[in-house]
């Protein structure tokens, strides 16, 4: 990645996509001063909770950032493991140390709810479940990115969420 790359994702970065490989990528704008709006904690439900996605999350914390979870890969998880993964990222969420309120979000209604808190009650931590494979979720979490507020405070540069991966189309 060359300075002028860095460039194009610092002048469009408003949200913090975290998964088990926080690169340079995303690194670079935080350590420049440029605070995005959102972290957005991605968890594949079929591993779980792991150590990396925990470093994560204190840095996304650190940054006094609020929380947006996406349980991936959905399809292929057996029930009873999504069940443990979510009361896994519940406890987390819930410990002292953090003190948010994880709310699974199934419906529009629901994400209009989760965005509205965004704006004002920052303990609100929504949990989108998403499937790639079958698309389950994805038009959850678009809407979500589409409607969440942006910070008011100055913090960042303003401009739309960059997502550092692979969106599948539907």
């Amino acid at each position: 990645m060359n300075s002028e790359d860095i460039g194009q994702v610092v002048d469009h970065l408003s949200g913090l996509y975290i998964d088990e490989a926080l690169t340079t990528k995303a690194r670079f704008p935080v350590e420049q001063g440029c605070l995005p709006d959102y972290a957005l904690v991605v968890v594949a439900s079929n591993n779980g909770v792991l150590r990396m996605m925990k470093e994560h999350l204190a840095v996304a914390v650190a940054l006094n950032l609020p929380l947006v979870f996406a349980v991936t890969k959905i399809d292929l998880c057996p029930p009873n493991i999504l069940k443990q993964t979510l009361s896994d990222i519940g406890r987390l969420l819930k410990s002292s140390a953090l003190n948010k309120m994880p709310v699974i979000v199934r419906t529009n209604a629901d994400v209009l709810l989760a965005a509205r808190s965004m704006s004002g009650d920052v303990r609100i931590a929504p949990i989108f479940l998403l499937s790639s494979v079958t698309g389950a979720g994805m038009d959850l979490l678009r809407l979500f990115l589409n409607v969440a507020p942006l910070r008011k405070d100055g913090s960042k540069v303003t401009g739309g969420w960059e997502m550092h991966g692979f969106v599948r189309q539907y």
